[in-house]
């Protein structure tokens, strides 16, 4: 049997795809109608290939290294310092998919401010250079103790481009953007793409005056989650615009052992058809009742009675040998032997 996968719309009015079947009974009901067309209905799959795992844990990693870099400033230990703010930017360049990536690049690049201006060898220059870039990616912030600020650099006019699709958006150092030219601060910041509400795409990108930087957008695999919950319906039927999937089916619970069913291909669905299904009782079993008798008291009280005075008519008759046959046996009297029965002679 061939395999189609199928979404579920919630009985209202209008709503988007799900993936769950709303009931058991509307489970087998769908189950039956793909039996009689010879298919088997299937959930659709996840797809998990084209999304990138955020992995919060490896934040942690890095806000323990800025601890101890900090730890090792307060003693004026450059080489550790060194080595902390070292792992430090070592993980977050490696993963830019972080919701909180930017903000904790520009802490690190700070930490190599203070490492420049207080202890030796002490070079001011690359300590505002860090300054400028941490500011770049997280906005500025005021100055901590034992911190110095630079002014933050002038913003410059750059590019995104990327396909516009109401579930697919951009992000830099998570601020969302549009396509199109913007202003940004020069120097490197996090992009992040998601589709579906998934990161698809991440890196770290280096932005100057006049560039375009070109975002990929990884579209939703055909006949997954992703790709079927851009469908939409409702009682006139189903918008698939979006959808990909070569050959799926929409439905709709109307009933306990009822459901509507439209077979679509790709962004194009035929109109919903009610399927109704019998696998229970019809209805509900009821007790046996007990149906009184309408017959009145009178009528029986007298049909008692004949009957009794019938059955005391009968035992009298029997006792006294009414229902006897006549005797035929010879008897002796006066006058000669005569038969019972048998006239007497003149």
């Amino acid at each position: 049997m061939d395999a189609i996968a199928v979404t579920w719309f919630p009985a209202e009015s209008s709503a988007h795809a799900s993936a769950e079947a709303p009931s058991d009974a509307s489970r087998r009901a769908i189950q039956a109608w793909a039996e009689a067309r010879g298919l088997v209905v299937t959930m659709p799959r996840t797809d998990a290939s084209s999304s990138i795992e955020i992995d919060l844990t490896r934040g942690d990693e890095i806000e323990k290294e800025l601890a101890n870099a900090r730890d090792a400033l307060t003693r004026l230990d450059a080489d550790a310092a060194e080595h902390a703010l070292s792992r430090a930017r070592s993980i977050a360049r490696a993963h830019p998919e972080l919701p909180h990536a930017a903000w904790l690049l520009a802490e690190i690049e700070r930490g190599w401010a203070a490492r420049w201006m207080r202890i030796d060898p002490v070079d001011p220059e690359r300590a505002a250079r860090a300054w400028q870039t941490a500011a770049a990616l997280d906005g500025g912030r005021a100055p901590g103790i034992g911190e110095t600020a630079a002014p933050r650099p002038a913003e410059i006019t750059a590019a995104f481009q990327f396909v516009v699709d109401p579930n697919f958006h951009v992000y830099v150092d998570g601020v969302a953007i549009a396509p199109g030219p913007g202003k940004f601060a020069p120097g490197e910041h996090a992009v992040v793409a998601e589709r579906d509400g998934r990161v698809v795409w991440a890196d770290w990108v280096s932005i100057s005056s006049g560039v375009t930087v070109v975002v990929p957008s990884f579209g939703s695999a055909a006949c997954t989650m992703a790709d079927l919950a851009h469908a939409s319906g409702d009682r006139s039927g189903v918008d698939a615009r979006g959808v990909t999937c070569e050959r799926w089916i929409a439905a709709v619970p109307v009933g306990p052992s009822s459901v509507r069913v439209a077979v679509c291909e790709r962004n194009a669905c035929g109109p919903f058809v009610t399927w109704q299904t019998h696998n229970g009782p019809l209805g509900p079993i009821l007790p046996p009742r007990k149906h009184e008798s309408k017959t009145p008291f009178w009528i029986g009280v007298t049909a008692v009675s004949v009957v009794a005075v019938i059955a005391a008519t009968s035992i009298a008759l029997v006792a006294t040998g009414a229902f006897e046959p006549a005797p035929h046996e010879t008897k002796f009297v006066g006058g000669g032997v005569k038969t019972a029965g048998e006239g007497a002679s003149p």
